[in-house]
């Protein structure tokens, strides 16, 4: 069976024993032939007891999924793995990277549906868990934290992983709104850095001195939207206006009618139409993919607010070049959105005891603290190692505003449905095809229908 691997213990002595052998069959199958020992030559001594033969021990296999992550990450997770194989006992890791392309979400939906899982412990979403949660496809690991006496608060993002107030999954990565910026730009004009204390307005002024055209041809630009879903840079500009998105119960978005979400959304507009700041449509992808997936990465951006993930990327494109600090205040709110992504265990896997014993060393201090090198950790008690493998970066200012300020990505268990059924109400305002307020309307009645019709299971 694929999870039980009986084992024998190979000693050294037993290694080079068995490399003798194998090098004696090779030399056979060459057609050379064996020296015999001399006819004098002593017998070996008969050995006074013999040793005990080692007992099988039994090594139960753990199926462990990621989806494609790129080279340099998926690197990581390959040095995680090998790390945890070298702290487990009783179990053994095996890592999965998907292949490109694959949806891997559909794939543990339809196998759940079936009954069945491939995998023991994946990675999750936040998009994901609450569906995942309800169904039973993910598992709760209140009973074995609780067991072994691992706190929530060891970790940075819980929240973000609940569902009734039970937690099903540890979180390995944090990510949150930031601001990149590109310091020689703002060095070769003579002006000062961006703060932690800059607004809106103060945005518009230095992105607009900063943005450099020729004809038609834009050289450089001042500001960039790395994110601009409602669930993060819009939805931001609305709250920071003090507007609001959901109700309470989130059951119903009531941004459509609420003036000051739609004040929050007409300056995001106005960054792209008004002050002409921004990249958009083809020119913003193919500075996209010239960055390495940032348009700060692109190097003729001054600033670009983002998420935290693609900081090697962009480190790996500008180098010191680099600064950060946090997201820019409207005149209601300083709030930002954080959120995280993690390790779940599934709720079907037939190895839920052996799959804890794995979760606790890949999210736990071993595999996290590898994973700084690829991101901000989950695990408080690594994040020193975050920032020594960044000397030249503050994160300090950004980790305060997480902090104080951070709220998560709007969740509910049909997020994905209702946020997609709002964005594409929202794209005409982009272009100008349509008023602010008149998309804004259109966008929440769409996603109104849909949490009109959420299923009673995740109610």
């Amino acid at each position: 069976m694929r999870r039980a691997i009986t084992t024998v213990p190979v000693t050294r002595r037993g290694f080079l024993a068995g490399t003798a052998t194998m090098a004696g069959a090779f030399l056979a199958a060459c057609g050379a032939v064996p020296v015999a020992a001399p006819a004098d030559a002593p017998e070996a001594a008969e050995p006074e007891a013999k040793a005990a033969a080692p007992e099988a021990a039994e090594v139960t296999e753990v199926i462990w999924a990621c989806y494609n992550l790129g080279e340099e990450r998926n690197k990581t997770l390959g040095e995680m793995e090998v790390a945890a194989n070298d702290v487990l006992q009783g179990e053994r890791v095996t890592l999965t990277i998907t292949p490109p392309g694959t949806n891997l979400w559909e794939k543990l939906q339809t196998e759940f549906a079936g009954g069945q899982t491939t995998y023991d412990i994946v990675v999750n979403q936040i998009n994901w868990v609450q569906v995942g949660a309800a169904r039973g496809t993910f598992a709760s690991l209140d009973e074995q934290m609780a067991r072994d006496n691992i706190a929530r608060e060891e970790f940075l993002d819980t929240a973000s992983w609940l569902f009734k107030n039970k937690l099903y999954a540890l979180p390995f990565q944090v990510s949150g709104e930031l601001l990149f910026y590109n310091k020689a730009i703002f060095d070769k004009e003579g002006m000062e850095h961006p703060t932690p204390e800059w607004t809106w307005d103060d945005v518009i002024s230095n992105a607009t001195k900063l943005t450099v055209r020729t004809g038609d041809n834009t050289e450089q630009w001042g500001y960039n939207f790395g994110y601009t879903g409602i669930n993060v840079g819009l939805g931001t500009f609305m709250l920071n206006n003090g507007g609001q998105v959901l109700n309470e119960a989130r059951d119903r978005v009531v941004y459509g009618e609420d003036q000051l979400a739609i004040g929050g959304a007409q300056v995001f507009v106005d960054f792209i139409l008004k002050h002409k700041i921004v990249p958009w449509g083809e020119e913003r992808g193919e500075l996209r993919t010239q960055g390495g997936g940032s348009v700060m990465g692109s190097g003729i951006a001054a600033m670009d607010s983002f998420h935290m993930y693609p900081l090697v990327n962009v480190v790996g494109k500008i180098g010191d070049d680099l600064g950060m600090t946090a997201i820019p205040s409207g005149p209601a709110a300083r709030t930002v959105e954080v959120h995280s992504n993690s390790w779940s265990i599934m709720g079907l896997s037939k190895v839920p005891d052996a799959a804890w014993e794995v979760m606790k060393v890949i999210a736990g201090e071993v595999g996290q603290t590898l994973w700084t090198t690829q991101n901000y950790p989950g695990l408080a008690s690594v994040t020193g190692e975050f920032q020594k493998n960044f000397p030249n970066l503050d994160f300090s200012p950004i980790i305060e505003q997480w902090q104080q300020h951070g709220r998560d990505f709007f969740i509910t268990p049909d997020v994905d449905a209702w946020r997609k059924a709002a964005s594409a109400e929202l794209e005409p305002m982009y272009t100008g095809e349509k008023t602010v307020p008149e998309a804004m309307k259109a966008s929440a009645d769409a996603a109104n229908a849909v949490l009109s019709e959420r299923p009673d299971e995740f109610k």
